[in-house]
């Protein structure tokens, strides 16, 4: 999930009239009263909904402006209004996604402490839902490699909001906090794979009674998407594995209904990488026709997924491409393993340079693996012009040259 915002049923519907009003608020109250901090404290409020201009000076300024009405709404002084202050600061530190991002969610992190200290489920169970939902957000927006990030304390803060936010009495911020629970629970490794999995498809499926595919198109795609990559994930065997196969593959072609090549160009590139991925790794039905489809998606994939606008995904698919060429058991050898060989190295340059060790290795394998069968296959190859430029590839991409030697 994307940096959380705090609720938008709390923001201004006019975030730059509002931001007028607060301002001359501010300049008829006399400084350091409580009147002069609350305007400082609607101008953060404003700021923080603001679109428009860069978002990331937007936030500083209203972390500044919330730091400035701590100094007069204490905690000795008032503990309710400091309290409410020390959270909408967190809110700001959350959301700014610009410098130091870890720093930001630690800030975050402890401004929803310090509040929650003041503010209980009894006494204020809106606010505390809040917070506890923009708390679960911070502590999985830390990079996936991270110490800091913590899924198992972001589940607990989303449990703990559910306690408030129900289908019945708020069925959007519900949906908001069953979807970002979903979601932690796919990355959650604490030795319950399989049922954090089960429980995710579950709370996904809740989802779309409100995320419709007519009232929230783009949101029930994301729950179709998300629900296919769960069902590649369970681990199964035989019947079991082509079944939930299967089965991701229709919650893939249910998002397809909605995100295009023309209107969603990203995610309709990710859902026919994620198609082709589904299709090539199935066990049953036949084996050809379905790597020929992943094929097919793979390279519709490539038409948004171009070496300039996104590297990364494009050298991982042409790596899945490769993969499927190799894997065909019809078709003419040689060219099967030619292609497969171009879509390696075309990857190659891409992989050694990113900082993605798991796909750098797998590509480097896959392409040697498949030019010493093209050498097995065809011995006189070995001797062309191709077969030279191949054996250079063996030498000097996957195999590092001795000390001293010239790269």
């Amino acid at each position: 999930m994307s940096a959380p915002d705090q609720p938008r049923n709390a923001w201004p519907e006019d975030p730059a009239g509002a931001i007028r009003e607060a301002e001359a608020r501010l300049a008829a109250a006399a400084e350091g009263t409580p009147a002069w901090a609350q305007a400082h404290n609607d101008l953060g409020v404003a700021l923080n909904a603001l679109r428009q201009g860069e978002r990331a000076e937007n936030l500083r300024r209203a972390i500044s402006h919330h730091e400035t009405a701590l100094a007069v709404l204490t905690r000795e002084a008032d503990p309710v209004a400091w309290a409410h202050t020390v959270a909408l600061l967190g809110h700001s530190w959350n959301n700014l996604v610009a410098g130091d991002r870890p720093a930001n969610l630690e800030r975050a992190i402890a401004s929803y402490h310090q509040a929650l200290a003041v503010i209980t489920e009894s006494g204020d169970p809106e606010t505390w839902a809040v917070i506890h939902y923009c708390l679960g957000n911070a502590h999985t927006g830390f990079p996936e490699t991270d110490p800091r990030r913590n899924p198992r304390h972001a589940v607990e803060c989303f449990e703990a909001a559910l306690r408030v936010w129900t289908e019945e009495g708020n069925p959007i911020r519900w949906a908001s906090v069953e979807y970002a629970l979903a979601n932690t629970l796919c990355d959650l490794d604490d030795g319950n794979r399989v049922e954090n999995l089960r429980r995710a498809a579950t709370l996904y499926e809740e989802v779309t009674r409100v995320w419709t595919e007519k009232a929230r198109p783009l949101q029930w795609a994301m729950l179709q998407n998300n629900l296919g990559g769960i069902h590649v994930d369970l681990p199964a065997q035989g019947t079991a594995r082509d079944e939930n196969l299967r089965r991701a593959i229709a919650y893939y072609e249910a998002a397809r209904r909605v995100w295009n090549e023309f209107t969603r160009p990203g995610e309709w590139a990710m859902l026919q990488n994620n198609l082709a991925s589904t299709y090539m790794n199935l066990p049953g039905g036949n084996r050809t026709e379905n790597l020929r489809r992943a094929i097919g998606l793979f390279r519709e994939a490539l038409r948004v997924r171009t070496r300039e606008a996104q590297p990364l995904q494009w050298a991982i698919t042409q790596y899945n491409l490769g993969l499927a060429h190799f894997s065909l058991p019809t078709g003419p050898p040689l060219e099967n393993l030619n292609r497969a060989i171009d879509a390696f190295e075309a990857a190659l340059p891409v992989l050694e340079s990113e900082e993605h060790p798991g796909y750098r290795e797998a590509n480097r394998a896959s392409l040697e693996k498949a030019l010493r069968e093209l050498g097995y296959l065809e011995q006189p190859y070995m001797l062309t012009t191709p077969g030279k430029r191949a054996l250079w590839l063996l030498r000097r991409r996957l195999r590092k040259p001795p000390s001293g030697s010239p790269a």
